[in-house]
């Protein structure tokens, strides 16, 4: 099995890497001394914000514990995120053995999944996953969950929302 690393920098305007995870890499590339290496560079995709995950679970999930009580059925905050992972967001990823090697099932070879993390979610993807909740909840139960912000929805972070706010707000030019 092969060992891959991941290493996360910022990139210089000169194109440089950090000098720490330069250094790192340099001294992780002497161990393939004569080897052939893949070499994979993406830019990072920004992970749910805080205030998106305060979001859901202050407002979706306890609105959707409102649905199960309304059925009679009394459940915990993570019964219902377990519950909208799986049959609204359908959020599986398949099972992996200590060897790498995706695990099926013996009966009738179908791989073996598991539940995704919602944390592993790029703002995007947890946008529409959010949105997916709240349509199954308008759709399926008649119950319409608020609205976040309108700067969750586009994953702003809290510098790039003030930035916008700060042009926005630009006083106009005195005339004196």
């Amino acid at each position: 099995m092969s060992e891959e690393r991941k290493f996360l920098s910022k990139v210089s305007p000169q194109g440089m890497l950090t000098d720490y995870v330069r250094k790192a890499i340099g001294a992780l590339l002497k161990g393939y001394a004569g080897q052939v290496v893949e070499v994979k560079i993406k830019k990072q995709a920004l992970r749910r914000s805080p205030k998106q995950n305060a979001y859901y679970w202050s407002v979706v999930v306890p609105e959707w514990k409102l649905i199960f009580a309304s059925y009679g059925t009394i459940v915990t905050d993570e019964e219902v995120h377990s519950y909208l992972v799986a049959h609204v967001g359908k959020l599986f990823k398949p099972v992996h053995g200590p060897d790498g090697e995706q695990i099926f099932r013996m009966d009738d070879g179908v791989p073996v999944m598991e539940l995704k993390s919602t944390s592993d979610l790029s703002t995007k993807e947890f946008s529409e996953y959010v949105e997916a909740c709240r349509s199954e909840a308008a759709i399926e139960h008649g119950v319409t969950i608020p609205s976040p912000d309108p700067y969750y929805k586009e994953g702003q972070t809290d510098d790039e929302r003030n930035t916008t706010n700060q042009e926005q707000e630009e006083p106009a030019p005195s005339s004196d």
